[in-house]
């Protein structure tokens, strides 16, 4: 909730950018190097459940439509919306990314680091 009440204030601080008469895929880029970076910040270490994950597409799929300014009523896909901006990845595989990079670098710490242990001691012990 707190990130995507950051990411909703960033979303704000740009409204001139979003009306303005940019390229769809400038205002995709926009969103994705300010807003989005600002959503998943920490994402790598977060815990999510389905209703999660469904919250943020969710919450993406909304300004998406603000900045393409199109209605839900129009029926226009979160998929078509995303393409029309050059957005490739959606928030579940970004997610994904996070926690394999936060993975990768706990793996590449010394074996007495505290993160590793733990991690370590987590995998081991999973039923």
């Amino acid at each position: 909730d707190q990130q995507m009440e950051k990411a909703a204030n960033c979303y704000r601080a740009l409204h001139e950018v979003w009306r303005n008469r940019l390229a769809w895929r400038v205002k995709g880029q926009v969103y994705m190097t300010l807003v989005r970076t600002v959503l998943l910040s920490g994402a790598g270490t977060w815990t999510t459940t389905v209703e999660d994950m469904r919250a943020l597409e969710t919450w993406e799929a909304g300004f998406l439509r603000s900045i393409t300014r199109t209605s839900m009523l129009e029926r226009i896909r979160t998929e078509d919306t995303r393409k029309k901006l050059g957005i490739q990845t959606d928030i579940e595989e970004e997610v994904r990314r996070a926690r394999l990079r936060a993975f990768g670098h706990v793996m590449r710490m010394g074996q007495h680091r505290f993160p590793r242990i733990v991690l370590m001691d987590a995998l081991c012990n999973t039923k």
